[in-house]
């Protein structure tokens, strides 16, 4: 029995150092199941990264039948964005899935996504993603047939292209300026 006798004074509650190698057993218990969720975090994180870069090369394809599925996966990697508290990731996978269903021309549930991608972007201070967003939002309204709105989108885009000095960006959006101003029978 003196087996029993050291099990009982060193695990149980009676000695200190029995209360240490439980604590310490606990603690090495806890750091294995953390490893496990992290390792398992990650893959979501390296799942969700992937398909941002895979959504990226989606969008402006005539590929309409893959854009239920791409959604779906963004909305995935959208949640482990928020789990993980990056308001910047969750704009960049907020985006392009009003840019899916603004192409598939659903601009109804198009308009709720990046307005919630341009909230985000703002709330990081990142412009460049906001003035990006802004001229999604500007399109999904012309879209709608609600030019003013658009127009005043494409205008904010235009100034925080300058302000970055995305000049590639503002080209590509002043020619949507004028058309939506043209529409508007604003012509100066």
């Amino acid at each position: 029995m003196p087996s029993q006798t050291l099990r009982t004074n060193v695990f149980g509650s009676r000695s200190a150092l029995g209360r240490l190698v439980l604590r310490c057993a606990l603690c090495v218990a806890l750091l294995a199941l953390s490893s496990a969720v992290y390792a398992q975090q990650d893959e979501r994180l390296v799942a969700a990264n992937k398909t941002l870069t895979d959504s990226a090369a989606l969008i402006g394809q005539d590929n309409q039948e893959r854009f239920p599925a791409m959604i779906a996966r963004l909305e995935e990697a959208r949640k482990v964005y928020q789990e993980r508290g990056s308001k910047t990731y969750e704009a960049f996978a907020a985006l392009p899935i009003g840019r899916l269903y603004s192409e598939m021309k659903e601009q109804q549930k198009a308009v709720p996504y990046l307005e919630a991608s341009l909230a985000l972007w703002r709330e990081a201070g990142e412009k460049n993603g906001e003035a990006t967003t802004l001229a999604g939002l500007g399109r999904a309204y012309s879209l709608r047939s609600e030019k003013r709105r658009a127009a005043d989108a494409y205008q904010q885009a235009v100034t925080l292209f300058e302000a970055v000095d995305n000049r590639s960006s503002l080209a590509s959006v002043l020619d949507r300026v004028a058309a939506a101003y043209n529409f508007l029978g604003e012509r100066e």
